[in-house]
């Protein structure tokens, strides 16, 4: 017998600058994945070392400012079908306006891009990053 399994991936980004105490959230909203997804999900699932959801690119200009890697993974009790990524920039990883976010596999390459951003992070400041995945029946 086979079976088939038809699931899609959605995702869902967060953006929160914090300086001290002060935290604001400056971007909010759910993001397409990019084609290569496909590829991460297949390798992980094949046991292929490496391939795995690890850390977030921050790029102006299509340049990297920086990266950072993934420092939490939540499995969302209220569902089966979600999973949380936090990350954060510190305070000196950067100081500039970024205009794009990716979600990343050292290995397997890009897992989500979200552009056309203008988010100015200082010195003085540091940027939390929450991407959430939802695994969708199609």
């Amino acid at each position: 017998m086979e079976e088939k399994l038809n699931m899609g991936v959605k995702g869902h980004l967060t953006l929160t600058l914090i300086n001290g105490d002060d935290k604001e959230v400056v971007y909010d909203d759910h993001n397409a994945l990019v084609p290569n997804y496909k590829n991460i999900v297949r390798r992980a699932l094949g046991g292929q070392t490496g391939y795995f959801i690890d850390n977030v690119i921050a790029n102006k200009l299509g340049s990297p400012l920086a990266n950072t890697p993934i420092i939490n993974v939540e499995y969302i009790a209220l569902t089966d079908n979600e999973v949380k990524f936090t990350a954060r920039f510190s305070q000196a990883s950067f100081n500039d306006t970024l205009d794009e976010v990716k979600l990343n596999s050292v290995n397997g390459g890009d897992f989500s891009i979200v552009s056309g951003l203008s988010i100015l992070k200082d010195n003085l400041t540091s940027l939390q990053v929450d991407w959430t995945l939802k695994i969708i029946n199609q």
